[in-house]
């Protein structure tokens, strides 16, 4: 089932590549515009413990609960209209803390997973023609979820059968709901930050149900929450249309960086803000 959903997923994306070539463009467009890569960083901390019959799955070891953990994030995505975007997630997760095995014994428990997800991301502002200095979005990604549990001693790690020791494939289905900003530094580089909550389950239909990632809700194996920052790079290698190559005039976007930095040193309402043939005595008579 989780094989079909991410075959329809793919071939949709492939259906929406012939419309954004309908509407006219300055420039030719490459199939790779509007591609973006992302690099974060950032914490997770596991909210809810797992039921002990999915304990065979996690070498019948639970999970640190309410712990702050290391997170890394590699993501690609493209625009597949003016405000939306679909790709691929990864995400590597780290935590350790006291937690309980199987037999109820307290126990100290380094816990690794590996997120893997398709992502479909809603913009707020449109970044077709050029990227807003500020972009605000939601998402929401679905995906596998291969986790592997260690037993910390004194003396380091214990020692496992070697089929233990290694991550348990797609050991249940996840699905995750978040928001976040973009801040765009320069054409083609953005900070990017964002906060979500997750939910994993054992059956595929569960990624549908948005709603239970707010409650505890059966078929549920646990819950935890991201928070991220990083940055995004933007690609653009379409060809411009050959013409006069002394003069490159300055992007809509790069306008807007400048703007903003002049701002920030002058404030909004300085007349160094202005072009150097704007008429100050003018512009005082329109403003009584």
């Amino acid at each position: 089932m989780l094989y079909r959903i991410v075959l329809i997923i793919l071939y949709a994306c492939f259906l929406v590549l012939p419309s954004t070539a309908q509407k006219p463009r300055l420039r030719e467009i490459l199939w790779t515009d509007n591609l973006k890569l992302e690099i974060k960083t950032g914490a997770v901390t596991i909210l809810s413990p797992v039921p002990e019959k999915y304990l065979a799955f996690t070498n019948n070891l639970n999970l640190p609960i309410e712990v702050p953990g290391v997170l890394g994030i590699f993501s690609a995505k493209r625009s597949v209209t003016p405000h939306l975007e679909v790709g691929y997630q990864l995400d590597y997760i780290r935590v350790q803390g006291k937690t309980r095995d199987v037999n109820q014994n307290q126990v100290e428990v380094r816990t690794q997973a590996l997120t893997h997800c398709f992502q479909g991301q809603y913009n707020f502002k449109k970044n077709d023609v050029f990227k807003p200095l500020f972009n605000y979005f939601v998402y929401y990604k679905a995906g596998g979820i291969s986790v592997k549990n260690d037993r910390i001693s004194p003396g380091g790690i214990l020692p496992l059968p070697e089929e233990e020791g290694r991550f348990n494939s797609n050991v249940a289905i996840m699905s995750g709901m978040g928001a976040g900003i973009n801040y765009q530094l320069s054409d083609h580089l953005s900070l990017t930050g964002a906060v979500d909550i997750n939910r994993s389950s054992d059956r595929v239909e569960e990624i549908f149900y948005v709603h239970k990632l707010f409650y505890n809700s059966s078929f549920t194996v646990n819950k935890f929450s991201e928070i991220s920052v990083g940055l995004t790079y933007w690609f653009s290698w379409s060809t411009k249309k050959k013409g006069t190559n002394y003069y490159r005039p300055m992007s809509e976007t790069q306008r807007l960086i400048l703007q903003s930095k002049i701002e920030r040193k002058k404030g909004k309402s300085s007349e160094g803000n202005y072009s150097i043939w704007y008429d100050r005595e003018r512009g005082k008579r329109a403003k009584i």
